[in-house]
């Protein structure tokens, strides 16, 4: 099953294959953080969908703190760089398509936004059977 854990490892993979030299951040953020790096957090919802079928959703917000004295023109150049390599992740072997990404560039730090989704059964443990007994005869 794909946990809010594993789609996160799968996101902070793909920011370490594109920018191999920077710092990504999951939980806190220690006190004076070396730019350039990423924080990372994720805000999941499920919803139903019909009958035991229920659609997962992993809302992630990316932050981006550069670590020039441009900080605009290394936002944008990272910006460029997130939308493919986020398009696809890999999660547990199955492909996730990362879906309504957006940015926005404010106090010198950007912020990108990105959604995976995903359908899973809710599998309830089933019941057997109990014991069925029947009859078969001639009634006259």
């Amino acid at each position: 099953m794909i946990t809010v854990k594993s789609v996160l490892s799968a996101v902070s993979a793909a920011l370490a294959a594109e920018f191999g030299g920077s710092e990504i951040f999951l939980d806190s953020v220690p006190q004076g953080l070396a730019p350039p790096c990423f924080t990372v957090s994720c805000s999941p919802s499920v919803k139903q969908v019909l009958g035991k079928r229920f659609r997962r959703d992993f809302d992630f917000c990316i932050h981006f703190f550069p670590g020039t004295d441009e900080p605009y023109g290394e936002c944008a150049e990272v910006e460029e760089r997130l939308y493919p390599a986020l398009q696809y992740i890999t999660v547990d072997g199955d492909m996730l398509r990362g879906e309504n990404m957006s940015q926005k560039f404010s106090d010198g730090v950007l912020s990108f936004n990105v959604s995976f989704g995903t359908f899973v059964i809710d599998q309830d443990k089933e019941e057997t059977m109990g014991v069925l007994h029947s009859r078969i005869g001639s009634y006259c």
